[in-house]
C-alpha cells in the first residue's frame, strides 16, 4: 500500500515491476482466502440438520441458506483446498517482502529515514519516514503469524486425536474392569448353587451303589470346607472382600449347610420307611 500511494503522489506508472504484480496478485489472494474462510465459518456453526442428526446434536437447528451445502460440496475438501490456498498465499506474500526489501523504493526510503541522503525534490519520502519502521514491523509478522497460525493447528489437530485416544483406551480399560469384576460376582453367586447340585448328584451315586452315608458332622464338615474354597476363590477374584461381603457368605453357607441338614434327614426317614415296608412284605 505505501508503494501504491507513493505512485499515486508521484504520479509514476502502477505494476510496472515484479514486485508491483505479485503484490496485486497477494491483495487478490487475501481476499479470496477471507471470503473463502468465512463460508467454512459459516458451515461450522450453522449445519444443516441432517449433519446435526448425525453427529447426535439437536434435531431443531435451522436449516441455513449455504452456498457450500445447496451445492452439495464436501466441506472437508473444502477445508484441505482452503489451508491448501493458505500456505500458497504464505509463499506470495513471503516472496513479495523478500522482493520488497530489495528495491529501489525501499532502499532511498531506508536512507532518507536513517538520515543518510537527502530526500529527492519533488518526492513525498517524507510522508513516509515515521511509518518506516512500523512498514518493517508488518512484513516480519507477515511471515511469523502465518507459520504460528499453521503450528497451532498442527498441534491442536494431533493433540485432540491423542486426547481421543486417551479417553477410548480408558473407557476400554474401564469396561474390562466392569466385565471381569461382574463375572467374579457372578462366578461367587452361582458357587454355592454349582456345590449344593454336586452334593445331591454324589448322594444319588452312594445310592445306587449301596454305600454307605455320611454321618451329619462330616457331612456338615465337608461343607464348610467347600465353603472355604469358595471364600478363597472369591478373595482371590475380587482383590479385597468387604464386611457385608463376608456377612453375605457366611449366611450362604449357613443356608447351604441347613439344607445339606433337611436333605440328609428327608433321605434318612425315606431309607427308614423302606426298610419298614421291607420288613412287613417279608411278616
Amino acid at each position: 500500500m505505501a508503494v501504491f500511494t507513493e505512485k499515486v503522489l508521484t504520479g509514476r506508472p502502477h505494476f510496472a515491476s515484479w514486485h508491483g504484480l505479485l503484490g496485486g496478485l497477494v491483495l487478490l489472494h487475501a481476499i479470496f482466502q477471507t471470503i473463502l474462510g468465512c463460508c467454512l465459518h459459516q458451515t461450522r456453526t450453522h449445519r444443516p440438520v441432517h449433519q446435526q442428526q448425525a453427529r447426535g446434536g439437536s434435531l431443531y437447528t435451522p436449516q441455513t441458506p449455504n452456498i457450500f451445502v445447496l451445492s452439495k460440496a464436501w466441506i472437508p475438501s473444502l477445508r484441505l483446498a482452503h489451508v491448501t490456498s493458505g500456505g500458497l498465499f504464505f509463499l506470495l506474500s513471503s516472496a513479495t517482502m523478500c522482493l520488497g526489501l530489495i528495491s529501489s523504493w525501499f532502499t532511498r526510503s531506508l536512507a532518507v529515514a536513517l538520515g543518510l541522503s537527502p530526500p529527492e525534490p519533488g518526492s513525498s519520502f517524507a510522508l513516509f519516514d515515521t511509518t518506516l519502521l512500523v512498514v518493517l514491523g508488518l512484513a516480519g509478522l507477515a511471515i511469523v503469524l502465518p507459520s504460528l497460525i499453521v503450528v497451532k493447528q498442527v498441534t491442536d489437530s494431533h493433540l485432540h486425536g491423542l486426547q481421543t485416544l486417551w479417553r477410548s483406551s480408558q473407557r476400554r480399560k474401564t469396561s474390562d474392569f466392569a466385565a471381569a469384576k461382574g463375572a467374579s460376582i457372578r462366578a461367587g453367586m452361582t458357587s454355592p448353587l454349582a456345590l449344593h447340585s454336586n452334593n445331591r448328584e454324589s448322594s444319588g451315586m452312594a445310592k445306587e451303589k449301596g454305600l454307605k452315608q455320611k454321618t451329619p458332622t462330616n457331612a456338615t464338615d465337608g461343607i464348610r470346607r467347600r465353603g472355604k474354597q469358595t471364600h478363597r476363590m472369591e478373595v482371590n477374584g475380587e482383590g479385597a472382600v468387604a464386611s457385608g461381603d463376608k456377612n453375605g457368605i457366611r449366611r450362604r453357607r449357613r443356608g447351604r449347610q441347613r439344607g445339606a441338614l433337611e436333605s440328609q434327614k428327608q433321605q434318612q426317614q425315606t431309607s427308614k420307611k423302606k426298610k419298614k415296608g421291607s420288613n412287613n412284605k417279608k411278616k
